[in-house]
Parts: C-alpha cells; sequence; structure tokens
C-alpha cells in the first residue's frame, strides 16, 4: 500500500478531508494527519477532545470486500498497540469494539465510517486518536490518558506515527489475504473485555452477560445465561458479577 500523506497544523476534522480526499478519488493509503483538531468526533458522533500534542489522523482504505469491514476496526487497535509497544514497554489493552487502554483509561481511540453503494465499498475511512503529549482537560482526566503522563517523559510523534503505520500496513494486508483468524487471535492476546462480564448498549436494546469470544467477523460473543448472542456494535460497560445475574448464573 502506497502512503501519501496530507499534513495540517488544525483542521476541523481528519474525517472531513479525507471522505473529500476519498470522493475525488483519492488512493488507497492517502493519510491526514493534523496537530490539532476543532471538532474532533467520535463514534455516534460524539465530541472527540483532539488539543495539539496528541495523534490525530484518518487513512483511507479501499477493501475489496464487505465480509471483513467489522475487523478493521480491531486491526486499528491491534496496530496501535504494537506500535506502541515497539518503542515502550507499557501495558496495553484492548477493549471491543474500539478502545485501547492504559492503565484502564483510554489512550486511543478509532473511528471506521465507510461510503458502500450497491454491495461494494467506494472506501473506508479510518481514524485514529491517540493521547501522546497533549494535556487533557479537567473532565477526562479520570477516564483518558495520555503516553507522556504514564512515561513521564515527551513522545516523539512521528516515530510513533510512522511505527503505527507500518504495524497497519502488514495488519492490512493480512486481513485482505483473508488472515481474519490472525486479526482476532492478536486482539485477542490484548483483550480486557474476554472473560468479563459485559452491559453492551446496541441500537435494538442492552445485551448483558459474559463476553467468551470474539467472531471471525468481529463480533462480541456473549453469553446471555439463556443462550449466546453476538454483537456486531455498541458501547461495552465491564462489570463485576455480582452486578449481572447472566454473570452470577455461571
Amino acid at each position: 500500500m502506497k502512503v501519501r500523506i496530507y499534513r495540517f497544523k488544525e483542521c476541523v476534522s481528519t474525517q472531513d478531508i479525507a471522505k473529500k480526499l476519498a470522493d475525488d478519488g483519492a488512493a488507497e493509503g492517502t493519510v491526514v494527519i493534523a496537530d490539532k483538531m476543532a471538532s474532533g468526533r467520535g463514534r455516534l458522533n460524539r465530541v472527540w477532545v483532539a488539543d495539539e500534542g496528541g495523534l490525530w489522523f484518518t487513512i483511507i482504505l479501499r477493501p475489496k470486500s464487505l465480509s471483513n469491514v467489522q475487523l478493521v476496526t480491531l486491526m486499528a487497535g491491534v496496530s496501535v498497540v504494537e506500535g506502541i509497544k515497539k518503542l515502550y514497554d507499557v501495558p496495553l489493552e484492548l477493549k471491543w469494539p474500539n478502545d485501547v487502554l492504559l492503565n484502564g483509561r483510554k489512550l486511543c481511540g478509532v473511528l471506521t465510517e465507510a461510503r458502500i453503494s450497491n454491495n461494494v465499498i467506494d472506501y473506508l475511512l479510518l481514524g485514529i486518536g491517540v493521547n501522546v503529549n497533549n494535556e487533557l482537560r479537567g473532565d477526562l482526566k479520570h477516564t483518558a490518558i495520555s503516553l507522556k503522563s504514564y512515561l513521564g517523559h515527551e513522545v516523539p510523534i512521528n516515530d510513533l506515527f510512522i511505527e503505527i503505520l507500518k504495524c497497519l500496513e502488514v495488519l492490512y494486508e493480512s486481513l485482505q489475504s483473508g488472515s481474519l483468524s490472525y486479526i482476532v487471535n492478536l486482539w485477542k492476546k490484548y483483550s480486557t473485555t474476554l472473560g468479563r462480564c459485559v452491559r453492551v448498549f446496541t441500537a435494538d436494546g442492552v445485551v448483558e452477560g459474559l463476553a467468551y469470544d470474539v467472531g471471525l467477523d468481529g463480533s462480541l460473543v456473549i453469553n446471555v445465561g439463556r443462550g449466546v448472542e453476538k454483537v456486531y456494535s455498541g458501547d461495552v460497560i465491564h462489570l463485576t458479577f455480582g452486578e449481572s445475574k447472566s454473570c452470577s448464573d455461571e
């Protein structure tokens, strides 16, 4: 995958710029990176605070198939974990579907947005935001963390960016070649969700039970006490076993 990088000191959103480039025919591997975003966003149109000092970028992908799109988010999380671990020994974990955690707090988030026409993917925008050297605002300090605050020193952002891109390229090639189990097993290696009692808020309601597997389609497989349910998207809350009847019955 040939990479072409567009750099901005500040922009409204790297996703918005990448969308315009993709609509205009930009090739797979086009990356938009910004020092700061005025209106960064996360999943479900939530605000993502993207102040200077963080790593904020979007890459345009043009997958060959619809069947493995769900795994792109998991692949991105693994890429961030392995990219950081090539440089620093930090205890990173992955929370399904799109969070990278450090000491139980959010270090990185992933956002995927796609344009699909007639069951064909025109493009997929993969947005990645990592708290690196940025100062977290007061209301985020209890739920988020930066690499700088954990390590106690500044982190070279370009070095980190390059390592994450390298990992992303390798894993994306594996995904395109059909090595789905390879991606899923790597994700499981770092998972903090599997084996835990979870409550998942989905568009269709709440699913609660023991998260015990991730499918080759990227779904979270949950034992709900009366059987098994597969969840493809939603907000996950990790519970103690006493907080859930489904888990207590195990």
